[in-house]
This record gives structure tokens, C-alpha cells and sequence, in this order.
């Protein structure tokens, strides 16, 4: 099996291995120290979801007053803030991202929780409007590739209705729509597109860098760009078109490189693109799409942009 196919299988799996190598950190991280507090919450249960852990990072001062923050939920949580919980030992550093956005005034202070993926990732993240809107074929094709239907619509409801509230009670979290925000890579990112395309009374804003737009684990499918592939992103944006009307305000970021599985992109978001471009200033949605040439599907290049999505989310209006 080459390096392409483990990690196609990776996305499945995405479950820390023991002594995984830490990699250099992008030279992005090593503008600052990490300040403000990781805590991890292992085993955590949450109505039927598999067990995992939560990652919180509180800001800088947290603990020296009673102020309450914005919320930035992030999935693949486990690959964050630490080389040795990370996937493949690479950390997104999101800690040293933010402290210094904070320190310079770029965005507000906010809590980061990152919601470790499980064994049952691809399924979890899958949108089930990638599912609803094909045929039959295409269905059983798709439960057969990734050993059953999704289970994105069971994960959300967990995410809104457990996971969230317990955020809420056991830290300052601020109120809100406009302070509620989500972010992931590939799967990680149409899940939490999905999440705010369905629950835009609970979140004001989505990012997704290297949205798996294919929504496919079949590597000879990726290479032919089979129709099926097709099928199932031009559902998903079916859906995200149908609920513009319900995103007023609401913020949207997306972006992709051009190497590995992100040169197969493209083709998909400029449709996402063509829809945005004619119909969201109607309905009041605030976007941005972005490419980066160069940048691979790894931890390391989304380390390296990190600041761009978190600036749009929580930076000015």
C-alpha cells in the first residue's frame, strides 16, 4: 500500500498512534510561545457517540476574572496542540496561533474546544445531505465504501444538544449565534459546514480548509474524478443553496491547496463558488473562498493559514 492509500485509509480511522515522530513545527508557530491553558477531558461520553476526548484552551487571563468568551469548536481535536496526541505527530498549534492574534489585537479572545474524532470519522463527518440527494446505486455504493450510512445528522444533534451545553457550563463561554463558530479540515470541514448550514440559530460562522468535497475513501475514484464523486458534492451544495436564505450574517470560509488529495478540489469549489457569488449577498451571507498553491492536505500547511480562517471568524465585523 503506498502513502496515498494509508492516508485515504487514514481519514477513517484518524486515532492517535504510539509514538508517532513530532515533525518541525511551521515556521508560522514560532513567532510566540503558547500562553492561556490546554485541558484535556479524556474518555468523555456523549449520548450514543463513541467515547472520546475534548481538548479546551482557554486565553490568556482567562482565570483572572469572570469575563465570558466566544466559542471556536474545531473537530479532529486530538491534532491541535500537541505533536503527541496528533494523527500523524504534526500539531496545528493552534494555541501559538491564537495568543498571538490576541496579543496583537487581530481577533477577540476566545476559548478553543477540539472534539477528538473516533473510529467512526468518515461516517461522523459525512453529510447526510451527500447521502439524501443520490440515487439508490449510489447510496449502496457509498454504505458499501464507507461501511454504512453517515452518521453526521447523530453527531451534530450530540454536538448542539450535549456537547455544547457542557461546554457552556463548565466554561465562560458567551451567548449566542455570534459566538458560536466552527472549524475543520477535509471531512472535518464539510461537517462543520453542515453544522451551520443546519443549526444557523446555534453558530455564526464556518470554516473549512481543504473541504473533502469528493467525499470519497476509493483512491482509483479520486484519480478517474468519477461522476459518483460528482453526485455527492453537487448534493451537499444543493443544500447549502437551498438554506442561503437562513444564513443572513453568518460567516463562510473555505479554501484549498493543490497537492495531494487538494489538487481534486478545484473543480468542486468553483461550483460552490458560482452559487456563492450569485445568490449569497441576496441573503446577506459573508464568504470567502481561497486557494493556496503550493499547499498540501496535511497538518502542516493548515498550521501555516490557520490565522487567515481565524481572523475571518473572530476579527472584526
Amino acid at each position: 500500500m503506498d502513502q496515498f492509500a494509508k492516508l485515504l485509509m487514514a481519514f477513517g480511522t484518524m486515532i492517535c498512534v504510539a509514538g508517532c515522530k513530532a515533525a518541525a513545527p511551521p515556521a508560522q508557530q514560532a513567532a510566540g510561545a503558547a500562553q492561556g491553558a490546554v485541558i484535556r477531558h479524556a474518555d468523555m461520553a456523549f449520548g450514543d457517540l463513541a467515547r472520546r476526548d475534548l481538548f479546551v484552551w482557554t486565553p490568556p487571563g482567562y482565570d483572572a476574572g469572570d469575563a465570558r468568551f466566544p466559542l471556536l469548536i474545531m473537530q479532529d481535536g486530538q491534532n491541535l496542540f500537541s505533536a503527541e496526541t496528533a494523527v500523524f505527530g504534526v500539531e496545528w498549534g493552534v494555541d501559538e496561533t491564537l495568543t498571538q492574534l490576541i496579543a496583537d489585537q487581530d481577533i477577540r479572545p476566545a476559548i478553543v474546544l477540539g472534539i477528538a474524532s473516533s473510529a467512526e470519522r468518515f461516517r461522523e463527518y459525512f453529510p447526510q445531505a451527500g447521502f439524501d440527494g443520490l440515487t439508490g446505486d449510489d447510496q449502496a455504493m457509498l454504505e458499501a465504501e464507507i461501511g454504512g450510512p453517515p452518521l453526521s445528522t447523530r453527531y451534530l444533534k450530540v454536538l448542539v444538544d450535549e456537547i455544547l451545553p457542557w461546554a457552556k457550563r463548565n466554561y465562560r463561554v458567551l451567548d449566542g449565534p455570534e459566538n458560536h463558530f466552527l472549524m475543520g479540515s477535509s471531512m472535518g470541514g464539510l461537517i462543520s459546514l453542515q453544522a451551520l448550514v443546519d443549526y444557523p440559530d446555534v453558530f455564526g460562522g464556518a470554516a473549512a480548509l481543504s473541504p473533502h468535497w469528493p467525499m470519497s475513501l476509493d483512491e482509483k475514484l479520486l484519480r478517474s474524478e468519477a461522476l459518483a464523486l460528482a453526485a455527492r458534492s453537487a448534493a451537499f451544495l444543493a443544500h447549502i443553496e437551498a438554506r442561503l436564505p437562513a444564513l443572513a450574517d453568518r460567516r463562510l470560509y473555505m479554501d484549498h491547496g493543490d497537492q495531494h488529495l487538494d489538487q481534486y478540489y478545484a473543480p468542486h469549489q468553483e461550483k460552490v463558488d458560482a452559487v456563492l457569488t450569485d445568490k449569497a449577498g441576496a441573503f446577506k451571507v459573508v464568504w470567502r473562498s481561497e486557494s493556496f498553491p503550493g499547499a498540501s492536505h496535511n497538518e502542516e500547511s493548515w498550521a501555516a493559514r490557520l490565522d487567515q480562517p481565524v481572523r475571518f471568524l473572530l476579527g472584526a465585523p
